[in-house]
């Protein structure tokens, strides 16, 4: 046998018994079958896969979510009013929770607040003075 050789399969030979040696004779070196098990169990920590349990987080970013609420609630409106024929010089978002209708035609008005609170519910609708024509919801 080449002497190179024999070296390697020596070295080779002592690192899977010093890590058979680490896997079950540590801490305390095994006398049973149980305490070879236990020792075993002591030093492997199966991560959460091998348990057979998952750990996943779900994270809602509200503020987000309202914001494109309200986008979309902007542009359904103002798909709604264009259908019904309901003439408005501005729709906007305001912020998250406000929308403004900017100079809804006057002769108009009632048929847009029946529209809103009928698409809308209860949705807090305040008309300003009449010299700006503007409705907020």
């Amino acid at each position: 046998m080449n002497p190179n050789l024999k070296w390697k399969a020596l070295f080779i030979l002592f690192v899977i018994l010093f890590s058979i040696y680490l896997l079950i004779g540590l801490p305390t070196f095994p006398t049973s079958v149980a305490q070879i098990k236990d020792n075993f169990r002591h030093q492997i920590k199966l991560g959460l896969d091998l348990q057979g349990g998952t750990h996943l987080i779900l994270q809602v970013q509200v503020q987000d979510a309202i914001a494109q609420e309200t986008d979309q609630m902007v542009d359904r409106l103002n798909r709604q009013l264009r259908d019904k024929g309901i003439r408005s010089d501005e729709i906007r978002r305001v912020d998250d929770t406000h929308i403004l209708v900017r100079n809804v035609d006057s002769s108009q008005g009632s048929t847009f607040r029946d529209m809103i609170s009928l698409q809308y519910g209860n949705t807090g609708t305040h008309p300003a003075p009449p010299a700006n024509r503007t409705a907020t919801c």
